[in-house]
């Protein structure tokens, strides 16, 4: 053997070790070692609502029946719109007020929330017109979820009190009691008949051994035995007044107020003699009645007038004050520490620390029932939302709550969509026909009403900056105009094109160009809306689902959501090429606002919220169940790192990115009859939920692995060159 022949064997005996050694790094490189997470592509949002939209109209305001105050940083209301209100106390002059749906198709007449305690817990009860009560525990300041308890057929009701958390009394239409020794279970609650057919209307019990309630026909029933339905013993004290209103702060302290401005007081309930009738406001209604351990009574009537006392049982000691225009006051709760709560039949609460000084009582408005329809953000200091009442709210600061002012531009018509293209044009749409705009959207007074289409429904608009608006009504019409800031538009009747199609939205990219998606999975566009010939262009890009936004960022791409959970794309949409996906299973995908070509938002079957930052990728978008209380309506997004969602109970929920070492915290989670420690300042303080928008996740290689395949490929290559230099030496031995 030559010497060329052994060392070209000791090449190959060095290679092969090589390739051994980088074979077993590549198998640690895979499998020893984990790999390492991209970082996220999509952004972690926190979101808050706040209620913005208090609205003046008296069409949206709601009767508020009730009242009360468990602890010191809660209040809690019910009113008839099967809604409860959660009053979060952060300071003596600061309650951050949110609504939740408990049960929209029925009435809610009463709360009550037991002021004893076990481990920390009270129960709180909310009684309906339809026999239901809902029950829930508080743990501090922690709510649970609302259970639904039948207790009583189909009888509504209507006055309801718990002295303890093992006792709980309640009062109906039909002069029945039902009482339970365990309140969270359906099946211990027990109703008597105590009082005929007399409604009983209200009801206070200071303690598990006195209940008093007042009926319909001016009678008190008293008991000291409350789980004995014979117990109860019925007296007229009152002539035939409905006893409406009671409060006893202690069993040797009770006062009713009745339909007919009358005060009734006693210093021993149970004995009917004791009660003593005077007439302190004629002729009125005194729902709302609540009296302290301390002497201090208040209570509102049905015109507004606020009466107090710290002497109940002298009848001129009662001091009258007007503080509530000529509404009606529905309940009143003052707490241990003498802070009082009144609340009136549109709406408003009203609070004071001191309420024997007329000058300290404060109002909110904190129960509507207007629906915020469109929202649009031309900066990050210029929000415009408008509503079902005909109202504009704009404001610089959109995650502080008292920053939002109402301007009711439109005389009460519904507010379809608000487009602000700049900060010197919004453009609005309502079911009337008319186009609403300004030039200064920041001064409420500004906005103009130019009916343009007949008292046709406008149910969309679109802007491209300061040139060009299209709108799309119900009827088949385009309404268009190429100087919006002049208040020139003009109508283009596309009935004929759009035949048993339902338009829901416009997007207008350019000058003269828009594209309508409605019903059908079909869509329209024209690049000649304005000029004498114009022309649409129809295709089908989505099989028989309705297209339910359209979102077109330049001329370059277009996104559009669909009822049946996809998102639908296209890159070149003059052409017609459109791509879909599915993110949502069949719910309902709406209300697309793209901040960019890429990342978009989105809300899914009126309660999540999706994100993604890569739009054209199935895989993008992450998504969270905001548990809203109330459905979502529209987005908006300020920037990448803050973005908006609008409810139907006046509320926006306002979203901010948190950085990457940030952790969303929230310190309320509220859901359809669920909260969990609803504290919060009355500006940003995060309230409701954050939302962690996932995003794509990755597996990248390591360094060490691809050091390790770069060496590999040069063993590869050596083992090549040793079998060419191996032929070369073969040829010159022979």
């Amino acid at each position: 053997m030559s010497i060329n022949q052994i060392r070209l064997r000791q090449f190959y005996a060095i290679a092969a070790s090589l390739l051994l050694v980088m074979t077993f790094w590549i198998i640690a490189a895979v499998t020893v070692e984990p790999a390492a997470t991209a970082s996220l592509t999509n952004p972690t949002y926190s979101f808050s609502p706040l209620l913005i939209d208090k609205n003046l109209n008296s069409s949206s305001r709601v009767n508020i029946s009730s009242l009360f105050c468990p602890n010191a940083q809660l209040c809690l209301a019910v009113d008839s719109s099967g809604r409860l209100l959660v009053g979060a106390i952060s300071s003596p002059y600061s309650i951050n007020w949110s609504i939740i749906s408990i049960d929209p198709a029925t009435s809610l007449n009463n709360i009550s929330c037991s002021t004893q305690t076990v481990s920390s817990n009270q129960i709180c009860v909310i009684s309906a017109d339809n026999g239901d009560i809902f029950i829930t525990t508080i743990n501090n300041q922690t709510i649970g979820k609302w259970a639904p308890i039948h207790i009583d057929g189909s009888n509504a009701i209507i006055s309801l009190s718990c002295p303890s958390v093992s006792l709980c009394v309640a009062g109906d239409s039909n002069g029945d009691i039902a009482v339970s020794d365990n309140p969270l279970s359906a099946t211990s609650w027990k109703v008597s008949n105590i009082d005929g057919s007399n409604a009983v209307l209200s009801l206070s019990c200071p303690s598990v051994s006195l209940c008093v309630a007042g009926d319909s026909n001016g009678e008190i029933a008293v008991s000291n035995n409350l789980l004995s339905a014979t117990s109860w013993k019925v007296s007229n004290i009152d002539g035939s007044n409905a006893v409406l209103s009671l409060s006893c702060p202690s069993v040797s302290l009770c006062v009713a107020g009745d339909s007919n401005g009358d005060i009734a007081v006693s210093d021993n309930p149970l004995s009917a003699t004791s009660w003593k009738v005077s007439n302190i406001d004629s002729g009125q209604i005194l729902l709302a009645l609540s009296c302290t351990n301390s002497g201090i009574c208040i209570f509102g009537d049905s015109m507004g007038n606020l009466f107090d006392t710290q002497n109940i049982t002298q009848p001129t000691a009662w001091t009258k004050t007007h503080i509530d225009g000529f509404y009606k006051f529905s309940a009143a709760f003052c707490t241990n520490n003498d802070q009082c709560y009144l609340s009136d039949n549109m709406g408003l609460v009203f609070h004071s620390q001191t309420p024997l000084t007329p000058t300290s009582w404060t109002s909110s408005l904190v129960d509507t029932s207007t629906s915020i329809n469109s929202i649009s953000c031309a900066s990050t200091s210029l929000c415009v939302a408008v509503d079902s009442a005909g109202d504009a709210l704009e404001t610089s600061s959109p995650n502080i709550s008292s920053s939002w002012t109402l301007a009711n531009i439109d005389t009460f018509n519904f507010i379809n969509q608000v487009d602000c293209s700049s900060s010197t044009l919004c453009v609005a749409s309502d079911d009337a026909g008319d186009i609403i705009y300004t030039t200064s959207p920041e001064i409420g007074t500004s906005w103009k009403v130019l009916p343009v289409d007949s008292y046709n429904n406008l149910i969309s608009v679109s802007c491209y900056g300061q040139n060009f608006c299209g709108g799309i009504d119900t009827s088949g019409n385009i309404v268009y105009s190429n100087s919006p800031t002049t208040g020139q538009w003009q109508i283009y009747n596309a009935e004929s094109n759009m035949a048993y199609f339902r338009p829901t939205s416009i997007s207008c990219p350019a000058i003269n160009t828009c594209y309508v998606v409605g019903s059908n999975g079909n869509i329209f566009y024209s690049q000649s809306i304005a000029s004498g010939n114009a022309t649409l262009s129809e295709e089908n890009i989505d099989g028989s689902s309705t297209i339910t936004s359209i979102y077109c960022y330049g001329s370059s791409i277009c996104y559009a959501t669909d009822n049946s959970g996809n998102i639908l794309y296209s890159t070149n949409p003059q052409v017609g090429t459109w791509s879909k996906y599915n993110i949502a299973g069949h719910n309902t995908v709406s209300s697309l606002s793209c901040i960019n070509a890429n990342q978009c938002i989105a809300i899914i079957s009126n309660e999540s919220v999706a994100i993604s930052n890569s739009v054209i990728s199935s895989s993008s978008w992450t998504f969270t169940n905001l548990l809203a209380p109330n459905p979502l309506i529209a987005v908006a997004c300020l920037s990448a790192a803050s973005c908006l969602a609008t409810d139907s109970a006046g509320q926006i929920w306002y979203g901010i990115e948190l950085s990457q070492s940030q952790t969303a915290n929230p310190i309320c989670t509220v859901g359809i009859g669920t909260i969990c420690n609803p504290l919060a300042s009355s500006t940003n303080t995060p309230k409701i939920i954050s939302i962690t928008a996932g995003g794509m996740t990755g597996t990248p290689f390591k360094l060490e692995l691809i050091t390790a395949f770069t060496l590999l490929l040069m063993g590869v290559l050596i083992i090549f060159k040793l079998k060419s230099c191996e032929h070369k030496i073969k040829n010159n031995i022979h």
